[in-house]
């Protein structure tokens, strides 16, 4: 998402890094609360910069339970898979309250 669109709706960044299919490129990247085909939801995003695409990402589709039919060129119902942390005393994992 752009820059200048997500600052002015109080958008503000985390951090600075993305990896793309051409190298590393330097971006802010943050969160934000979006709409898609009626579901809302929190997804990561990435502050783009003027000629940069727009692209929404892999992550947010699967946070959006939403795949690509690559074949009619839209966006689909995904079969979302359950992962389960078999040690909680051995994850990264921090859980924060919205």
């Amino acid at each position: 998402m752009r820059r200048d669109g997500l600052e002015q709706l109080g958008g503000k960044t985390l951090g600075e890094e993305v990896q793309g299919l051409r190298g590393y490129v330097e971006r802010g990247v943050g969160e934000a609360r979006l709409v898609l085909l009626g579901r809302r939801r929190v997804v990561p995003v990435v502050f783009s910069e003027e000629g940069d695409v727009a692209v929404i990402g892999t992550t947010a589709l699967e946070v959006f339970g939403l795949g690509v039919d690559v074949v009619r060129g839209v966006l689909k119902e995904a079969e979302l898979l359950l992962l389960t942390l078999v040690d909680m005393r051995c994850s990264n994992l921090q859980i924060e309250h919205y």
